[in-house]
């Protein structure tokens, strides 16, 4: 297995744009560097035209082509089952861990979010006076006792540019005059709260799957207003009794990684049969 890395060390193109081109010049590639290697003749040229002077058609040349086409570069395994079994069960460990800390992260971030739900009609009238250029960001999220994070997002997520795109539950707000009263827009701002208080709070990781549409929009999505990123959560929202589980979590997480073995010994080769060429 391992003598096929030699045609697995060929030039290996991206497909997205001219896909057939590029399938084209990997298998010239192969059969140039086989029939050099093995035959001291250059067969490439029959790529386009009979041989000159070698008795090589195009035939051949199409012949040997095929042999290559549809098979795909891949990593073989050539270390030992036990070695490798050491290795995924190491790597199993270390995963294990890496979740454990994402986990507790997500889980700050997810209480955040929560949180947040039940200030959505104070975060959403501030959001409009910064907006209108009436208030700045840090004085309203300190006279109105409103983290600056989710302020900020929810500034960025009521652009006016975002209003053909936006969910359903915030339609109503999006579609509030820029003259419209203080009374309107505490209203529509109550609603908005209340449709999202409806909402069950998704997991960051397991409920990407499973939650409805709407509550990916508002919790999930990069761009949602209660999103909250697992570095975002440490940065803002870790308690003080949070801090030492992390900290113990990632020591354990480098102990796994420097207990870990070196990945065992793998060849790039050729995998796959050829499916032939017409």
């Amino acid at each position: 297995v391992a003598g096929m890395g030699f045609l697995g060390l060929g030039a290996e193109y991206y497909k997205n744009t001219a896909r057939e081109q590029a399938i084209a010049e990997e298998l010239d590639d192969r059969v140039d560097v086989v029939s050099r290697a093995f035959l001291g003749l250059t067969v490439s040229c029959a790529r386009c035209h009979d041989h000159k002077f070698d008795p090589i058609p195009t035939r051949d040349y199409y012949s040997l082509a095929g042999l290559f086409y549809g098979t795909d570069l891949s990593d073989a395994p050539i270390a030992p089952a036990a070695e490798r079994k050491t290795y995924a069960d190491a790597q199993a460990r270390v995963k294990a861990q890496e979740d454990a800390v994402t986990g507790l992260l997500n889980g700050v971030g997810k209480a955040a979010a929560t949180k947040a739900v039940t200030r959505t009609a104070d975060y959403l009238v501030a959001a409009r006076a910064v907006r209108a250029g009436t208030a700045k960001m840090a004085t309203a999220a300190k006279a109105d006792g409103l983290e600056p994070y989710f302020l900020d997002r929810w500034v960025k997520f009521t652009d006016p540019a975002n209003s053909s795109k936006a969910p359903a539950l915030v339609k109503d707000w999006f579609a509030l005059k820029a003259d419209a009263g203080a009374d309107a827009v505490k209203a529509a701002a109550a609603g908005v709260q209340t449709k999202l208080a409806a909402l069950e709070v998704p997991d960051p990781v397991k409920g990407k799957g499973k939650a409805d549409p709407l509550a990916k929009a508002m919790f999930l999505e990069p761009t949602a207003p209660l999103f909250v990123a697992p570095a975002d959560a440490e940065k803002h929202f870790l308690t003080a009794a949070d801090r030492p589980k992390l900290a113990e979590l990632r020591t354990e997480l480098e102990a796994r990684k420097k207990a870990s073995p070196p990945a065992p010994l793998v060849a790039h080769v050729l995998s796959g049969a050829g499916t032939g060429m017409k």
